[in-house]
């Protein structure tokens, strides 16, 4: 595994990938820890291109990270559908769990899309800030900052999606 850091208008970011594409998206204090320790290797291009994607999504120009690839080793195939479905929501737009649980063909699933949120190693990337109660509610955010990162992101990409 190795590392590369980005600094974006939200605060450092960290990527973590393989040979394979990204593994962990880390933000605030994690991404600087990370960055001091980092060693220096030769990024694959693909990693550039990702930290200029991150980069320009926080500066208002919003990104899908769709082409990005993504080494997520062993998910269940209800995981990998949940991601799959998750990353077709566009930026400035939100999908509650149970549309997410419904959309992959598991209706009574919301908790259990839960719990893939909130193991999403790739917050942004897999864009489990757009995942919403029920009735709108900000729930749960796994990233530093919890739901008051979560309505940040939310509110950045509304303003920007316009």
């Amino acid at each position: 595994m190795q590392a590369r850091t980005v600094v974006t208008a939200i605060g450092p970011l960290a990527l973590i990938y393989s040979e394979k594409g990204l593994v962990k998206l880390l933000m605030g204090a994690d991404a600087t820890t990370l960055g001091a320790s980092a060693n220096v290797f030769v990024d694959p291009p693909w990693v550039g291109y990702a930290a200029k994607l991150l980069e320009a999504h926080f500066s208002g120009e919003l990104q899908t990270f769709a082409e990005l690839p993504l080494d997520l080793g062993l998910l269940s195939p209800f995981v990998s559908d949940v991601y799959r479905c998750l990353r077709a929501v566009k930026p400035g737009r939100t999908v509650s769990y149970r549309e997410l649980a419904t959309s992959v063909g598991r209706p009574r699933a919301a908790r259990a899309v839960g719990r893939a949120m909130a193991l999403n190693p790739l917050p942004i990337i897999i864009p489990c800030h757009r995942v919403v109660g029920t009735n709108g509610a900000l729930t749960g955010f796994s990233a530093p900052g919890g739901t008051a990162t979560k309505a940040m992101l939310l509110a950045r990409e509304h303003v920007f999606g316009r």
